[in-house]
């Protein structure tokens, strides 16, 4: 009965095999795990938009500018700097929400990286899921640069897009809105931000918010001066650093 059973056993392996042919048409197995540092390099940036950027705080800090939703506002990371390029990572805020389907500039700051000198031209490039792009940061003289001292006072500066600024003003969470930016003199840009919205509820933190504004109708493009009014703000003059 053994010899029986093993011979039954062989003829069924030399069935299996003579049944199978080796087909040439099948490619070879990919491996299921990639050997390090062979691995392919993913592209991480999101959707290529416009951005721009300008100094403000004396040069401690940059804003940055990118369209997209006025309800949801990138968040920086730490910037670096490697010969003329600044790189700033951008991401989406914690626990963001729903955002609104409208098209507006965003400013986004982020401290200016040690080794930076205001005065020079840089590259800037914007990196993240959220949207990714480049735009020119003019030098501009007579700034401190990354070791200005903190200072919770406002400020403001062109961006390089025609008639577009970015202002600092400090206070508590909610952002401000601009309402209105008129030219009321040769240098002169005049800001009304809006009241808040009945109701809104605002945390109590106290911080650098960041708002855009656009005029047209200057006469000059350097040495222009913006008074802000509203959001606690009644007449205070600022420079607007740079050249518009």
């Amino acid at each position: 009965m053994r010899r029986v059973a093993g011979l039954l056993a062989a003829l069924l392996v030399v069935a299996v095999l003579s049944g199978c042919s080796v087909r040439s048409d099948i490619p070879p197995a990919v491996p299921s795990r990639v050997p390090t540092g062979s691995a392919p390099t993913q592209p991480t940036d999101g959707p290529t938009a416009q951005v721009a950027a300008g100094w403000l705080a004396d040069g401690r800090t940059i804003g940055v500018v990118t369209w997209g939703s006025s309800s949801c506002v990138p968040v920086g990371g730490a910037a670096t700097v490697a010969g003329d390029t600044i790189t700033v990572p951008l991401a989406a805020a914690a626990g963001q929400r729903a955002c609104t389907s409208d098209l507006a500039p965003r400013v986004t700051l982020v401290a200016t990286p040690a080794g930076v000198d205001p005065a020079q031209d840089y590259d800037l490039r914007v990196v993240g899921s959220e949207v990714s792009g480049e735009a020119d940061l003019d030098g501009v003289d007579g700034l401190a640069g990354p070791s200005a001292p903190p200072t919770d006072g406002p400020s403001a500066g062109w961006t390089g897009e025609d008639g577009l600024f970015v202002i600092v003003t400090f206070g508590s969470g909610c952002r401000p809105r601009v309402e209105d930016a008129a030219a009321t003199g040769p240098a002169e840009v005049t800001v009304t931000f809006a009241r808040a919205p009945r109701g809104q509820m605002c945390d109590m933190s106290y911080g650098p918010r960041g708002s855009v504004a656009h005029v047209s109708g200057l006469q000059e493009s350097e040495g222009v001066t913006a008074v802000l009014n509203g959001d606690g703000l009644d007449g205070v003059r600022v420079p607007v650093v740079g050249e518009n």
